[in-house]
């Protein structure tokens, strides 16, 4: 096949140009239209969609296990009371069973009472914040929120217990100044007697 030179090249020009209404040689570059930026952001949008889920996936496997920390702290928060409970009773029996005498008795009770009324309001706080759910409106939040009711807590149990360890003090006071003071008793004559004998062997 002969390739088109001179006329014949000028030839099929001018035929294209009568074909298509534009000189092929000048014929305008059509710029390709850029695409949206939503068209970009679509990919990233459904990633960020991926990663919350398995974010969401991964937090409910441990959903369970949270929950029963948060459940088996409040109720060794209960258990604590409970326990200085026994104790403040105690002790309170003891004192008014022997007919004891503590001059700051009554504060150190109040003091007593006072403590325990605010070691079951913060434990009763923290009961209520132990629910958590990885779909919750603030899971972060919920985590935070219970860390700092613990804290609370387990200050108001040092409180609680700090009292019940000043009553049973003052108590113990009370015993051995009594001990101090309970003058002698006398021997018996059968004592003296046996006494006697054995200093004139």
């Amino acid at each position: 096949m002969k390739l088109l030179t001179g006329r014949g090249l000028l030839v099929g020009t001018a035929l294209l140009t009568t074909l298509s209404g534009t000189p092929v040689m000048a014929r305008p570059h059509v710029a390709t239209p850029a695409k949206p930026n939503h068209v970009a952001a679509e990919p990233k949008a459904a990633a960020a969609a991926r990663l919350d889920q398995a974010r969401l996936a991964a937090c409910q496997r441990r959903e369970t296990n949270i929950n029963a920390i948060m459940e088996r702290m409040a109720a060794q928060a209960d258990k604590h009371i409970g326990v200085f409970d026994k104790i403040s009773q105690r002790v309170q029996a003891f004192y008014q069973a022997k007919g004891r005498s503590v001059a700051n008795y009554d504060a150190l009770v109040a003091d007593v009472t006072a403590q325990r009324a605010a070691a079951a309001a913060a434990a009763a706080k923290l009961g209520s914040a132990s629910g958590f759910r990885c779909d919750g409106d603030d899971p972060k939040g919920s985590i935070t929120a219970f860390k700092a009711e613990l804290k609370s807590t387990r200050t108001a149990l040092q409180a609680y217990r700090t009292a019940v360890k000043n009553l049973i003090v003052g108590v113990k006071s009370a015993v051995g100044a009594e001990q101090r003071t309970k003058p002698e008793q006398p021997k018996a004559p059968d004592q003296v007697k046996t006494n006697s004998a054995g200093a004139q062997r």
